[in-house]
């Protein structure tokens, strides 16, 4: 949707941890080829299709490159090591 190309979709946070609430946000993180240029641009079109969903949906979009090589930053770090990888349609 919106032309965007999903490589990986994984939910991260407290619901990947079995300890999301009601009223908790639900932290998916979106890797994309299309990602990279303009981080709130890419932020801005994700949470227009999230409301669409959820309200609680809390996107980050993750360029593939960030995603494969930038593990030492603390949210791709936590992503990769605590998240579930969830199917792409």
């Amino acid at each position: 949707q919106e032309g965007i190309s999903v490589d990986r979709v994984i939910l991260y946070g407290s619901y990947a941890a079995e300890e999301g609430r009601r009223d908790s946000d639900i932290d998916v993180a979106i890797v994309s080829r299309d990602f990279g240029k303009d981080r709130v641009e890419e932020g801005m079109v994700l949470y227009r299709i999230a409301g669409k969903v959820d309200t609680r949906l809390e996107p980050v979009p993750i360029s593939v490159e960030a995603y494969q090589n930038d593990t030492w930053l603390p949210l791709i770090y936590e992503i990769k090591a605590k998240g579930l990888e969830l199917k792409v349609a």
